[in-house]
């Protein structure tokens, strides 16, 4: 892990932040943030088949391409992509983030589960056979390990509960993955190992120890290079994105801390600066010099939310502080009459 300590003056810097603007989420928030996603964000077409031309496999050399290689998320090894460019290279095969059993047999959405690449990633061949149908979880006792994922029994709600925990590094791409899924493809009666995850149709869908993994996971490891980069291919081959990358606060307004906050798209958001008065409506926490989904303390207590009040903080001088999975800082600001 590596600490990098910003001290700067805030007020120098006024930038646009670059996320996509959703309209459509604008002033919603939790079951209804929830579905204004389900209803904007769906694939506009699916591929329909896992090798050959237009399949899955000669996707993934546009989705997880890492300079020339398979992007394997469970495995340290480097693989080459197939010389055919349409089938899966030695030792690999398909992951489904989110196993399809868990819809069971009767569902709306045909194979789309099974086709939509948000929800598909390579992989060794032994990860399926170890992943099953397990949801994900803070694993306790291992029964499966690698070195960088592990399968095992964790508990949920007081019960032993099978489950896997991919790597620290890919935590948070795993946990934006199973908010679209679970956002798009919500169903009314969960199968399988998905009922210890899930809780049906309505909001929230996912049960409380679902929502409290994915959120920590979502915090501790904020949206990286990679993802932008596969949001963007996915886009390309049907024509929908990932939300919860492209915008991470949506995650809070929809499960978190913002959860009764209305969703306001970071163009509306004013940068951190160094002064504010203390008739501001609010004080944004958030910068592009910062990471998304930080932790922020102010005067030495946990902030909650997504933003300060001027007036309940009052006039003076006060000190934030935040701190992430890579990085950590702290400044100053001013709130004068």
């Amino acid at each position: 892990m590596r600490n990098k300590i910003l001290f700067f003056f805030l007020s120098l810097c006024v930038i646009v932040n670059a996320q996509t603007v959703y309209s459509a989420f604008q002033g919603k928030c939790g079951a209804e943030l929830k579905q204004a996603i389900a209803e904007n964000c769906r694939p506009q077409k699916y591929l329909s088949k896992l090798t050959g031309a237009g399949g899955v496999w000669e996707a993934f050399r546009l989705t997880d391409n890492l300079g020339g290689c398979v992007l394997d998320r469970y495995s340290n090894e480097k693989r080459s992509f197939s010389a055919d460019g349409v089938s899966p290279s030695t030792g690999m095969t398909v992951d489904c983030i989110v196993n399809v059993s868990w819809w069971g047999n009767s569902h709306e959405y045909g194979d789309a589960i099974a086709f939509d690449l948000y929800n598909l990633i390579p992989c060794d061949d032994d990860v399926t056979l170890n992943k099953k149908d397990y949801p994900p979880g803070d694993v306790l006792v291992a029964t499966y390990d690698n070195g960088v994922w592990q399968a095992g029994y964790g508990e949920i709600a007081e019960e032993e509960v099978n489950m896997y925990e991919p790597a620290d590094e890919y935590k948070g791409d795993f946990a934006r993955s199973l908010m679209y899924i679970m956002t798009i493809y919500s169903a009314s009666r969960w199968s399988g190992l998905g009922v210890n995850f899930c809780v049906d149709n309505n909001y929230p869908t996912l049960n409380k120890y679902a929502q409290r993994v994915l959120l920590a996971w979502h915090r501790a490891d904020p949206v990286s290079d990679i993802e932008l980069t596969r949001n963007d291919a996915v886009e390309k081959l049907q024509g929908n994105r990932n939300p919860y990358v492209d915008n991470p606060q949506l995650a809070e307004h929809v499960w978190g801390t913002e959860a009764y906050n209305p969703f306001a798209p970071d163009a509306e958001r004013v940068p951190l600066k160094s002064t504010y008065r203390l008739s501001d409506e609010r004080i944004d926490l958030f910068h592009d010099a910062i990471p998304e989904n930080v932790s922020w303390i102010i005067n030495g207590a946990e902030v909650t939310k997504s933003y300060l009040i001027p007036a309940e903080l009052g006039v003076g001088e006060h000190e934030l502080k935040y701190s992430g999975q890579t990085i950590k800082g702290k400044l100053k600001i001013k709130i004068v009459e």
